[in-house]
């Protein structure tokens, strides 16, 4: 009986022993798991760390990428601009000095730097804030402006020279005429009257153009003499702004490269 008794305790301990023992695996495996956890844990925020730092990196990189090509394509287009205004400058000269020849082939170096500025602009308003393309664009109307002008006065110049040469040779009414018209166009005001007059007597020379006459008086009609002088003025003003507005964006870093 004793025998018994020990029997069904011995195995009551045995019993004891296991259930003791899978509850300690059990904690055990509870213990790894966790700490598996948060080993994988701290290994994602390694790794989310790394790759914000990757992206972080690669998006300043690609912010001082833009910023450079766009002080590139800016530099480029500044110097096409500069080019324009010493043009203008030694178109006037020529003019001033009666160099025909010079100034023509000035002019068709202001059409040609319209045309180069005009392609470059494309660029520009591809890589630029909206602010300053919208100056870029300005500036390049102003360019036209002035080149239209000097074109103008191209013509008129020629056109002038063409009734200076009428001389008597012409015929006496012929010459006459142009006489008259060489006066008009002399005088610092003239009115509606004489306009008509110059009109008329214009269109008793056939030795001029119809173009030739129509640039005559237009010329008189539009005798605003400072009004080349305000389209330079103006061209100033907006290429200055350009510049100040590209580098006021260059020297705001990254955070202005949108």
């Amino acid at each position: 009986m004793d025998q018994g008794v020990a029997a069904v305790a011995a195995a009551g301990i045995a019993l004891g022993g296991v259930g003791l023992g899978l509850l300690g695996a059990r904690w055990q495996s509870r213990g790894a798991l966790r700490q598996a956890e948060a080993t994988v844990q701290a290994a994602l925020k390694q790794s989310e760390a790394t790759v914000a730092a990757v992206i972080a990196q690669a998006k300043h990189e690609n912010d001082q990428w833009r910023r450079g090509h766009r002080r590139d394509v800016w530099l480029a287009f500044v110097e096409i601009v500069d080019n324009f205004g010493w043009q203008v400058s030694q178109c006037r000269m020529a003019a001033f000095h009666r160099d025909a020849a010079r100034h023509q082939e000035g002019v068709a170096e202001m059409r040609r730097l319209c045309i180069a500025a005009e392609k470059k602009l494309h660029q520009v308003e591809f890589e630029s804030p909206s602010r300053i393309s919208a100056t870029a664009r300005r500036l390049i109307n102003e360019m036209d402006a002035i080149r239209f002008s000097e074109d103008q006065s191209i013509r008129r110049i020629s056109a002038r020279s063409a009734l200076r040469a009428i001389d008597e040779s012409a015929g006496p009414a012929v010459h006459a005429a142009a006489t008259e018209c060489l006066d008009i166009l002399s005088q610092r005001q003239v009115s509606e009257a004489d306009l008509r007059v110059l009109a008329q007597r214009l269109a008793e020379i056939p030795l001029l153009t119809t173009s030739q006459r129509s640039i005559i008086s237009a010329s008189r009609a539009n005798s605003d003499r400072s009004r080349s002088m305000r389209e330079f003025d103006q061209f100033v003003e907006i290429y200055n702004q350009f510049k100040e507005e590209a580098r006021s964006h260059l020297d705001g870093g990254v955070g202005q490269i949108i």
